[in-house]
């Protein structure tokens, strides 16, 4: 209650001074992972895990953004839990007084327990049923994946599942919907990006234009019922209303989609590489310039995510989040109830 109180003033401080501030950090401890997603959106796969950091370089960078404002950690990847040092990473970050989450395929969590036991939330990537699922992830995945969730709720986890809406999976939103509700989780629900900046994707996953609204308007339709969405209905609405064209991903060098809330990358969040690069969005790695934390300190490397061409795109975490920093009563209050665990 205390980090989310913190959470709250900080945004309200930051709108009324116009400041910036890193409040949560991604943060990517490793490369390497142990699945092949399709729709991985930097291809941890292909990365080298030659120059991700030590355990000490990790915890000089997590007291740098805890002096810098950062109210929140979120370690990633590549999977995290490749990582044999990963429990002592999380408790460390407890004893910062920070919060700290993480994101998994989920396929090692069963035997991971004892290490991600103090998390305040884990998040593991599920798509829908398992033949939509194992599409994109491979085969056998999504039954681990619910395996590791089920784990994990069984130790006294909080647990978030993650869809990402892609063509395989359009019919299976009300399926995830009614899985959360029976395991007592909350779900993200995202959608698919595979060429954001690019002039052809490696393998095409989204769905039509006509699609995504669609399933859009399914989605707003079950969170204003009472699903179990983490997301706010306002969230989905505003992608829903302000991108016209699905087929265009970001806008890069160019005005914002009218209606489109501020992004907040770079602003209030922001991605540390495993190689201590700092970038403002998981989708601009490698697409722009930025700095080395390790090298020039995070004050100085926070300052250059901002300094990107990229105005939007239509992932819905970045509208949430735009909306939250424009302090949205709806926004506010869904957030409040999402993280008090009252949705």
């Amino acid at each position: 209650m205390l980090q989310n109180f913190l959470f709250f003033y900080k945004l309200i401080w930051l709108k009324a001074t116009g400041k910036t501030s890193p409040l949560t950090v991604i943060f990517n401890v490793t490369n390497r992972c142990n699945l092949r997603c399709k729709h991985c959106y930097a291809s941890y796969y292909n990365r080298s895990p030659k120059n991700e950091m030590t355990a000490d370089q990790i915890k000089k960078l997590i007291l740098d953004l805890k002096k810098n404002g950062c109210l929140r950690v979120n370690f990633a990847g590549g999977e995290p839990l490749l990582r044999p040092d990963i429990g002592k990473l999380v408790n460390f970050v407890k004893s910062q007084g920070l919060g700290v989450d993480l994101t998994s395929n989920g396929v090692l969590v069963p035997g991971r327990l004892a290490d991600i036991k103090n998390i305040n939330c884990l998040t593991v990537s599920l798509d829908g049923r398992p033949e939509n699922h194992d599409i994109l992830r491979g085969k056998g995945s999504a039954q681990k994946a619910l395996s590791g969730i089920k784990a994990a709720l069984g130790a006294g986890i909080d647990v978030r599942a993650n869809m990402v809406v892609h063509k395989y999976n359009l019919g299976d939103i009300n399926y995830m919907v009614n899985l959360s509700k029976k395991l007592g989780i909350k779900l993200h629900i995202s959608l698919a990006i595979s060429n954001i900046f690019e002039d052809k994707p490696i393998f095409e996953i989204k769905p039509t234009n006509d699609q995504y609204r669609k399933v859009l308007r399914q989605i707003i339709s079950l969170k204003k019922k009472g699903a179990p969405i983490f997301f706010s209905a306002e969230s989905y609405e505003s992608v829903l209303n302000c991108w016209k064209d699905f087929n265009i991903e970001g806008v890069i060098g160019a005005p914002a989609p009218s209606g489109m809330p501020p992004c907040p990358a770079g602003k209030m969040f922001g991605l540390m590489d495993a190689d201590g690069r700092f970038w403002a969005c998981p989708h601009l790695i490698d697409k722009v310039k930025v700095k080395n934390a390790l090298k020039v300190g995070v004050a100085e490397a926070w300052k250059q995510t901002k300094d990107n061409p990229c105005t939007g795109c239509y992932q819905v975490y970045h509208h949430e989040y735009g909306l939250l920093a424009n302090l949205k009563l709806p926004v506010l209050w869904n957030y409040i109830k999402a993280a008090t665990g009252k949705m």
